[in-house]
Order: structure tokens, then C-alpha cells, then sequence
């Protein structure tokens, strides 16, 4: 599946590696969308340039953009201004300086304890996971794992885990066990035992995941299999 291929540019993983590339010139009005202000500029905007994607409403302001993902935004004598807002972030930035997110971006991982990305779905190979809610000593996710994938094999060294199936068909294996739940069922493991969870159905796998423990981030996984590995569950019930 493409989401297990490695993440790099199409000039280094392709172009630079094949013979026989044609290039024809066109004209066809390309822009490369580099920051939000090329956004800005290529979308409908009103008759005083504030272009608005999502739920907003602007009083007195001109010449913004502005992007709401979850939430209405209310702005008041705005003036030049990017505003964006996605789940678990917001940037507001002078137009002219909204290029300098990169170096905004680059100190935001080092503060994961103290701005939790709760409700940020992570996308990974097999699927996606999303933190419900999250405290000292426990942790609630929301696991979706794609049809005929699996996380990694793995362990770990502090956390426990409880696992719930909303949706599908899951197939567990804690050490040399195997097994098959469906919806409603549930299963339990605990720390240092070996686990995977895959998808065995032809539908989205849905789990919710409860971890408690002295350590719950996600450095302290040990990973035995990488997760595009094919599993195929040989328990039945």
C-alpha cells in the first residue's frame, strides 16, 4: 500500500532515478500554493480581500485569510493577518511573515507534554490514531486500522493496555495466542507482553484503546515487525 512507502520528494524518490523523462512546456497556470498567503490569493474573496474558508465572521477587517477547521472565528479590526485554526493548533501571523511557521513548527514537538495533540488524528501505515483524553497514569485512544493491515508487532516496558472493538473484525495476538473479536469484545495486555492488533475483516477496524502505566509515550514502544507486515489471523470462532 502507497502509505507504507517512505516519505520523500518525487524529484529524488522518482525523477532522479529513471531514463527516458520527457518534458513538454504548457501554460496552464500553475502555482505551487508555497505558504497561505498563495492561498489567499488564489480564493474568492470578499469586497474588502478577506477570503474565509471554513466558519468565520469579520467585522471592520480587510485583507485577511482566514481558516477555521473546527470552530467559528470571530475577527474585529483586522488588518493583513493569516488566522488559521485546526484541530489542537492556531497560527496568527502578519502576512508578510507567515513564511517564519516553519520555525514555529520546528518548537512545537519539543512541547507535546505541555500542548497534548488530544483529538489530532496520527496517521501511520496501517491506519490512524486519535487521543480521546489523556491524564497522569492513563491514556484513551481511538485506533481506525485500514482493512488487511496491523500495527507492529511489539512490547512494552510500562504501560498496560484494554482494547474495545467499536467497528469490524479484530484479530489479537498476545505472545502465542491468537484470537478473534468483534464488536462489543474485548481484551487485555499487560506490560512486556508481545501483541498485535490487526484488521481481518473487508471493513474499517475501530478500537478503542485505554493505557495505564508509569509511561505512556509513544518512544517507550518496542517494535519487534514492522506494521505493513501482512498478518493473516487463523483463529475462528
Amino acid at each position: 500500500m502507497y502509505s507504507c512507502l517512505a516519505s520523500v520528494s518525487i524529484e529524488y524518490g522518482v525523477l532522479e532515478k529513471v531514463s527516458g523523462i520527457v518534458v513538454i512546456p504548457t501554460d496552464i497556470g500553475w502555482s505551487n500554493l508555497g505558504d497561505w498567503t498563495a492561498i489567499h490569493r488564489l480564493s474568492p474573496q470578499d469586497e474588502r480581500g478577506n477570503a474565509v474558508r471554513g466558519q468565520a465572521v469579520l467585522q471592520d477587517s480587510e485583507n485577511n485569510f482566514i481558516y477555521s477547521h473546527s470552530r467559528p472565528i470571530a475577527c474585529i479590526g483586522l488588518r493583513d493577518l493569516v488566522v488559521v485554526e485546526t484541530v489542537g493548533r492556531a497560527l496568527v501571523s502578519a502576512r508578510e511573515r507567515v513564511q517564519e511557521v516553519k520555525s514555529i513548527g520546528e518548537y512545537f514537538p519539543l512541547q507535546r507534554a505541555v500542548y497534548p495533540d488530544v483529538s489530532q488524528p496520527v496517521h501511520r501505515p496501517w491506519g490512524t490514531y486519535t487521543i480521546l483524553e489523556e491524564g497522569p497514569g492513563y491514556k484513551v485512544k481511538r485506533l481506525e486500522i485500514q482493512p488487511g493491515a496491523s500495527i507492529s508487532l511489539q512490547f512494552h516496558h510500562y504501560r498496560n493496555e484494554h482494547w474495545i472493538v467499536v467497528q469490524g473484525t479484530a484479530c489479537v495476538t498476545r505472545d502465542a495466542e491468537e484470537t478473534v473479536l468483534k464488536t462489543n469484545e474485548s481484551t487485555y495486555v499487560p506490560q512486556g507482553m508481545l501483541h498485535r492488533l490487526a484488521n481481518s475483516g473487508p471493513e474499517l477496524l475501530e478500537v478503542i484503546e485505554v493505557q495505564t502505566g508509569a509511561h505512556l509515550g509513544e518512544d517507550e514502544v518496542v517494535r519487534v515487525s514492522p506494521s505493513c507486515e501482512p498478518v493473516a489471523c487463523r483463529s475462528a470462532r
